[in-house]
């Protein structure tokens, strides 16, 4: 199974030990993402190391231990969906444009993500965690 992951599932598999985690060290699952999730996260990254309680170091070590398990694309290869994204999510959460042109851009099983705001379309799968721990 094949999932386009969302930043925040990301952002919280950094932040703790959790199912988040669980599922993305999965051998039965595999994972996208555009590169600019990662980028996001470094957007980020003072916040976020003080809410994790992690060092700099720790903090960095984690991400990229946690990235190693995801395929990064990068947003030049979602050109070509951005128009089709874009008025999918332009009303919705045009931040969010770039997952749906990765989930466009590819064959894969859906969005696995705790937004909301994904469900209110209906182009794409979503997925949430607890659906994938069930999986496992």
């Amino acid at each position: 199974m094949l999932l386009v992951v969302d930043t925040n599932r990301i952002i919280a598999a950094v932040l703790r030990d959790s199912s988040s985690r669980r599922i993305l060290s999965s051998k039965k699952l595999a994972f996208i993402t555009p590169r600019f999730a990662y980028h996001e996260v470094l957007r980020h990254r003072a916040s976020l190391i003080a809410k994790s309680g992690l060092s700099g170091r720790a903090f960095d070590s984690t991400l990229y231990s946690i990235l190693s398990k995801i395929r990064q694309v990068d947003n030049a290869e979602l050109a070509p969906f951005f128009e089709s994204a874009s008025k999918v999510m332009a009303e919705i959460d045009y931040s969010d444009i770039l997952f749906i042109a990765l989930a466009l851009s590819t064959s894969n099983d859906g969005i696995w993500t705790e937004d909301r705001h994904f469900e209110r379309q209906s182009v794409v799968r979503v997925w949430k965690t607890a659906e994938l721990l069930q999986l496992l």
